[in-house]
Parts: C-alpha cells; structure tokens; sequence
C-alpha cells in the first residue's frame, strides 16, 4: 500500500512540475514577444540547446527541441543565415554536421536570459525572503534531479 501512495505522490508531483514549466514558459514566451524583436522562443531554445551541448548534430538537437528533422533543418538554417549558429563538418566524418553557437548566436542568448532574469526577478519581488529562498532550494533539487542520470540509464552503464 505504502507503494502505491508513493508511486501517486509522485505522479501527482511530476504533473505539477510539468504544469509550471509549462506556465513559465508561456509566461516567459509572452513577455519576450512582447518586448523583444530578436530571434523568437523556440530559436532561443534551440540556443541554448547549442550553448550546453556545442557541437550537436541535427538529429540531437531536433531530439532536444521535439521537432521533426525536417523542420530543425530548416529552423538551422535560419539561424545560420542570420549569424547565430555555424554549422561545420567534422574530420573524418562527412557525413554529419556539427553545430554550434557562433559569437553573435551567445550574445543574443546572454542578453535574452539576462533580460528574462530581470523580469523573473522583479516577479519575485511579492515573494518574502524565505520564500524566495525556499523556491532556490526546491528549484536546485528539481535540477538535480532531472541532471542525474535515470535508474535505467544507471543501470545499463557498464561497469568499471
């Protein structure tokens, strides 16, 4: 019994962490659109995708995104043509192509989170100070968490 009120606790938790990503996303979305004429959400995601995982190919990053290949080719292509990402072919492997943030594409994306920050900030701002500290503490845990690998991915790593 005591099984199953954890695995519903759990399901009940992992839902409301979906439902406010979700929420601060949208939110996030409409105060960049907003104010912002830069490139749009889902170029920044695909940004910032590049910015931890520099040198993705196509098919990572359209994994990252949740887009079809096709519609990440293209969505590449933009950023390209605009100066925001390079596109390179490794040695000894043409038949993939690299991607990674060029200079311009990590200074559209500084700004755009130093701006998010601002505003996310001043949101903050009805909070108390123990709250606010609270929601750091529980918003590392969540980043913890979702950095670990998985028990599955753990258990079929090979062993040392």
């Amino acid at each position: 019994m005591q099984q199953l009120q954890n695995t519903s606790e759990m399901r009940r938790c992992a839902k409301a962490v979906l439902e406010t990503v979700l929420e601060v996303l949208v939110a996030i979305r409409e105060k960049t659109a907003r104010r912002h004429k830069g490139p749009s959400l889902v170029h920044m995601r695909a940004m910032g995708v590049l910015h931890k995982r520099p040198g993705a190919n196509l098919s990572m990053l359209a994994g990252q995104l949740a887009l079809t290949l096709s519609a990440t080719s293209r969505l590449v292509d933009c950023l390209v043509n605009q100066g925001l990402v390079q596109r390179s072919i490794p040695a000894g492997n043409r038949r993939t192509v690299s991607l990674k943030l060029a200079p311009a594409g990590r200074r559209a994306l500084q700004g755009l989170m130093r701006e998010t920050q601002v505003e996310l900030a001043q949101s903050l701002q009805s909070l108390k100070p123990r709250q606010r500290r609270e929601l750091c503490r529980s918003l590392d845990l969540l980043h913890a968490v979702i950095e670990a690998p998985s028990p599955t991915a753990r258990r079929a790593a090979p062993s040392r």
